[in-house]
């Protein structure tokens, strides 16, 4: 009995996973990293949606992973010269 209940639990989860909608999305061209003075980074990327009801998309995305090699960013003026390096890793995952 409890081995029917697993083959069935795991033919459902089979199914579903089958059935999801997944897009993968190659941020590198659309990726914008600003710096603020104070050191906080903002990233923004779009995502690209269908035109009809079918292919379109729903208003946000759930990365499952993100790999981002190194952003590399040097700021030089008469009061700062200094450079950042940031290491993003996430194999695996919700972030």
């Amino acid at each position: 009995m409890n081995r029917t209940k697993t083959a069935v639990k795991e033919y459902v989860k089979s199914a579903i996973k089958a059935s999801k909608e997944t897009k993968n999305v190659c941020v590198s061209n659309t990726l914008g990293i600003s710096v603020s003075a104070s050191g906080a980074s903002l990233s923004t990327f779009t995502i690209p949606q269908g035109d009809g009801g079918r292919s379109r998309d729903g208003d946000f995305a759930l990365p499952i992973k993100l790999r981002l090699k190194y952003v590399l960013q040097a700021d030089a003026s008469d009061d700062q010269n200094m450079m950042r390096v940031m290491i993003i890793q996430s194999k695996k995952g919700l972030l």
